[in-house]
């Protein structure tokens, strides 16, 4: 927030509980920047802008986790672009030094020709080189702005941005305080996120997948599944589920995931090297033999050099020719990329109100759930009806009053497997 100074002010943050960091403008009584935060937070000093009114601290998440808060205020008089050239620096050392924290940048940017959703320049009442300087800050930054409403009359003056904005619940604008012609920004983030840990998973590698043993197998079992008289819908699927299981199981490999977070590109050789050096490492700190530690140092140094490699042979291969038919890979490397994990976000019930809590949140998307969809009749006389239905996994059976013999073969129910695995 903009200050004034005087002391005054200060020692009543500190009386309703709040630590403070200012800085004020040496020549002038009114202006500066100013950041409070409740003192269990241990808000601590770590920057001040020296030719622009800028202020920077930490406050702790939690024991490892630490949050850079900065305030920035950019006169609207202050045209020259070393002005903004020189903010722009102090802004970019902030999370180069501090790689693992949260950072979240405020304050009242005075850029209004500059479109936040689109991220583009619609006017010209600033210079399109100031303009372009902090839209390209934001980009090298990978910082996203979230203020999406005008702040004063119709400009979007106070912007916010975080490089954790997955964590953000809701930012909104409220009315200003006493003869302020500016709204505040109201910013509600999450900040106990913790990444989970990633639980093995069976993979089926259908690519080395016996098709035909597939096939083989689910015509031995049909005549018996056709004899068989099913009590309802439900018996009838799990029995076709239950075969279509065994068939899978008997005749497609399978491998599990890793339970460790891994970047797309390490393969199975770059792990390798990777435990070997990491045995190095303990090795060498245990004895301190010089003969250990040049061992250590050689197979850091190796892993680092193909590592770089792996990881710009996989950058070529995923944005090739081939991205738009096969974007998984692409995807996999954007979401190695990202910082915050991920969550359900906070949900808004029927009356009005924000939950986030676990129960209720489950609660909401339940109700929702149960909203689209309708009552079936299971009073179905026909059994290929039945089957089609449950096969194509749609709410009604639509299928000719004879089915087709060709759905009924199994080599085409053995490619439906592989879809109806993936969504059970």
């Amino acid at each position: 927030m903009e200050s004034y100074k005087s002391a005054v002010y200060t020692d009543q943050y500190l009386e309703l509980g709040y630590d403070v960091i200012r800085r004020d403008r040496k020549t002038d009584a009114h202006g500066g920047v100013l950041i409070a935060a409740k003192t269990t937070l241990g808000l601590s000093h770590l920057k001040s802008g020296k030719d622009t009114e800028l202020i920077s601290g930490s406050i702790n998440i939690n024991q490892k986790k630490k949050a850079i808060i900065t305030c920035l205020y950019r006169p609207p008089n202050r045209l020259d672009q070393q002005t903004a050239n020189n903010a722009i620096q102090d802004i970019t050392d902030l999370p180069k030094k501090h790689k693992s924290s949260i950072f979240i940048l405020g304050g009242d940017f005075n850029l209004p020709d500059i479109d936040w959703k689109n991220y583009t320049i619609q006017g010209t009442q600033t210079s399109r080189d100031i303009n372009n300087a902090f839209l390209e800050m934001a980009a090298n930054l990978n910082i996203q702005q979230l203020v999406d409403k005008p702040t004063r009359g119709d400009n979007t003056l106070d912007v916010l941005f975080t490089s954790h904005p997955g964590q953000l619940n809701r930012c909104k604008t409220i009315p200003p305080l006493g003869n302020s012609d500016h709204d505040i920004v109201l910013l509600d983030f999450s900040h106990g996120l913790q990444k989970p840990k990633q639980q093995k998973r069976k993979i089926y590698l259908w690519k080395k997948a016996n098709i035909a043993m597939i096939n083989q197998h689910l015509k031995e079992k049909y005549n018996i599944f056709k004899n068989t008289d099913f009590e309802d819908v439900n018996s009838l699927w799990t029995n076709i589920k239950g075969l279509i299981l065994d068939a899978i199981n008997q005749h497609v490999p399978t491998r599990n995931t890793l339970t460790k977070h891994s970047h797309p590109w390490m393969n199975s050789e770059l792990r390798r090297l990777s435990n070997k050096k990491q045995r190095a490492y303990t090795l060498a700190k245990s004895s301190g033999k010089t003969r250990d530690i040049k061992k250590y140092k050689f197979l850091k140094s190796q892993l680092q050099k193909e590592a770089r490699q792996a990881h710009s042979n996989y950058m070529e291969d995923i944005v090739s020719d081939d991205l738009q038919k096969n974007p998984k890979r692409f995807w996999s490397y954007v979401k190695s990329r990202k910082q915050d994990a991920s969550q359900i976000v906070t949900l808004k019930s029927k009356d009005g109100f924000l939950h986030s809590d676990t129960d209720t949140k489950a609660s909401i998307l339940n109700q929702q759930f149960q909203s689209v969809y309708t009552k079936e009749d299971t009073n179905i006389t026909c059994l290929e009806k039945i089957f089609c239905s449950v096969v194509n996994r749609t709410s009604a059976a639509r299928c000719p009053g004879s089915c087709e013999s060709s759905l009924l073969k199994c080599h085409n129910l053995a490619f439906r497997a592989k879809r109806i695995t993936s969504e059970s």
